[in-house]
């Protein structure tokens, strides 16, 4: 599967998950969209240096839409943050360069993925053992 810059629109979207990332964890606290915005360029940045690793000069990294989106569904935020992590494993992305952004978006989809996980009838229903 190749890698490739993540679009304006998944970022904005990402960008707007992260405004209301206290509905996708209850542990979370929402962020404020400046925050929210300088994390996704962040890893908008990281994204673009793992395709130049990976595949040499790019066009350049996709950028915000100037008004955000509504959030996502917490399922496509979480299928979202997975997404861009994929993109952003080229090269030593994440190992010499760009670590506390990729730090920061697996803690995102650790906690998501919990939360979603720990909302489940099935898990809920699971013995404490």
């Amino acid at each position: 599967m190749s890698a490739w810059i993540v679009g304006n629109e998944s970022l904005g979207k990402l960008a707007a998950g992260l405004e209301f990332y206290d509905q996708y964890n209850r542990y979370g606290k929402k962020l404020d969209e400046a925050t929210a915005r300088k994390i996704v360029n962040g890893w908008a940045a990281m994204n673009r240096e793992a395709i130049k690793q990976r595949y040499g000069d790019t066009e350049g990294p996709a950028k915000l839409p100037k008004v955000l989106p509504a959030p996502p569904s917490r399922m496509q935020f979480l299928k979202s943050l997975q997404c861009l992590g994929y993109q952003c494993s080229e090269g030593d992305v994440g190992e010499k360069c760009f670590v506390e952004e990729r730090k920061m978006l697996d803690e995102y989809i650790a906690n998501v993925t919990s939360a979603i996980v720990s909302d489940l009838p099935e898990y809920n229903n699971a013995k404490w053992e």
